[in-house]
């Protein structure tokens, strides 16, 4: 109810407690220039998440929940393929990892027998990091070059959820919700290091760098509906 259709909390009877475990597990090869056997390493991500939820007299609903949207995580290792000049890091691993968590707090309303509307809102925690050899693609004087790189950011956004459940009849229900769009803005920082490149590009000095890092997420708004037939 608490991620998809606040009104379904309507649902509940009492007080009501959920506490998850989810688990990922990944597995996956792939070729490319140079190599056939990239692989992705045996790990995996655990989060635990949870809700609450409890009745306001005889038409309302309060409930509370922290929960993911979204999880990404991947370890490849692969060998690097040549860029410009040449340019490549040799055997590397690419680490990529990507988390939104949402925290939000929702109100399911009894209109009638056949009408409840639910609402919810939520501050989602969105973390995202990187480390791989990187090609720069959009800047003018870099376009092309290659260096491996290390990023770590994260931040917050908001957005919130709407729902109706309809009961035409007492063996036919509908359900219909809607998500906002979510602009999360994140900064930390990012390293890098240039030195296979540069020598690629026979340039004498092995530069590396280390700036702040921001980036703009969006997850984009949503309908959903669907029905129930008893």
């Amino acid at each position: 109810a608490m991620q998809g259709n606040p009104a379904e909390l309507t649902s509940l009877k009492g007080r009501s407690l959920d506490l998850s475990v989810t688990s990922l597990f990944a597995g996956g090869s792939f070729t490319n220039s140079v190599s056939n056997n990239g692989t992705i390493q045996n790990s995996t991500g655990t989060l635990p998440y949870g809700a609450f939820g409890m009745r306001l007299g005889s038409r309302f609903v309060l409930g509370f929940s922290a929960a993911p949207d979204t999880m990404m995580k991947a370890n490849w290792t692969y060998l690097d393929p040549p860029g410009t000049g040449g340019a490549s890091y040799g055997l590397q691993e690419n680490r990529l990892s990507i988390l939104s968590l949402r925290s939000s707090a929702g109100l399911g309303f009894v209109v009638n027998r056949k009408l409840s509307l639910g609402a919810s809102f939520g501050a989602i925690y969105n973390a995202n990091s990187l480390h791989a050899p990187y090609i720069f693609q959009s800047q003018p004087q870099l376009a092309g070059l290659k260096t491996l790189l290390d990023l770590q950011a994260s931040g917050v956004g908001w957005n919130g959820t709407f729902g109706a459940v309809i009961l035409p009849t007492s063996k036919l229900t509908i359900g219909l919700a809607y998500r906002t769009q979510t602009n999360v803005h994140t900064s930390g920082n990012a390293s890098g290091n240039a030195a296979a490149q540069f020598r690629a590009l026979g340039i004498p000095f092995q530069p590396a760098f280390h700036y702040d890092a921001e980036v703009d997420t969006k997850f984009p708004q949503a309908f959903t509906g669907g029905v129930s037939w008893q």
